[in-house]
Formats: C-alpha cells, sequence, structure tokens
C-alpha cells in the first residue's frame, strides 16, 4: 500500500484537533503540530515520510506560505492543502507558486477536505476501501 500518512498543521488546537479525527476517521495516519517550526523540524527530519501536508496560513512563528517554501526548498514532494480561514483572493496565485497545491477556506470548505486528500493519494475512496 501506497504511504497514508498526512501531517496536519494549526496553530488553534481545538480545530486542529477535529479536522486530525476527521481524517482518521477515513483511514489515515494523521500527525498533528500546532507550532508551525515544529512542524518544519518534524517533517524536515523525515521528509519523504508524509504523503499530504495540510496547512493553516496564519500562524505564530512561521506563515503556512513560509512554511510551504521551507518545505518545498527541503525537497518534500507530497502534495499541500492550504487550510486557511485568512486567505484573500488575491494570494492565491502567490500561495500557490510557493508550491501549494490546493487551497481551501476553513471551515465553510471543511466538507472538501477529505475529498481533496483523497485525490492526492489517486483514490476515491477510503485506505481501507483499496482492493475492494
Amino acid at each position: 500500500m501506497a504511504l497514508q500518512k498526512i501531517f496536519l498543521v494549526d496553530d488553534e488546537p481545538l480545530m486542529a484537533e477535529v479536522v486530525r479525527r476527521i481524517i482518521v476517521d477515513e483511514g489515515y495516519t494523521v500527525e498533528i503540530a500546532v507550532d508551525s517550526r515544529e512542524a518544519l523540524r518534524a517533517i524536515s527530519a523525515d521528509i519523504r515520510g508524509y504523503a499530504v501536508l495540510v496547512t493553516d496560513n496564519n500562524m505564530p512563528g512561521l506563515s503556512g506560505v513560509e512554511l510551504i517554501r521551507e518545505l518545498r526548498r527541503a525537497g518534500f514532494s507530497g502534495k499541500i492543502i492550504m487550510f486557511s480561514g485568512n486567505v484573500a483572493p488575491g494570494e492565491e496565485p502567490r500561495i500557490r507558486a510557493t508550491g501549494a497545491d490546493l487551497i481551501l477556506r476553513k471551515p465553510s470548505e471543511l466538507k472538501l477536505l477529505v475529498p481533496a486528500i483523497r485525490n492526492a493519494f489517486g483514490h476515491w475512496g477510503s485506505p481501507s476501501d483499496e482492493g475492494k
């Protein structure tokens, strides 16, 4: 089976836990960080260990854009989904140019997150559906 690990970064612990539970309920393994610098260290230490990064944008320390930029420079080749309530429409091209594959707005586009993750893995079912 292909790598199914996801790294989730959100400085709001409650939002991070809600999103983590939704993703885990779909059968994925999720590591979580509420500090963007902690996320940078963890992912950089295992740069090929995660297939998808889901990150907020406005966070203390590194913003989501800065985190994405640093991870792409370090060689992170997984899919990146920015999931943030603070992305102005004019910012989208700059965020995509940094290396984000998809931008979703929270909380209104939460229902789109799991389908986006499935798409990132190249399948439409949950990991537990594979081989059925």
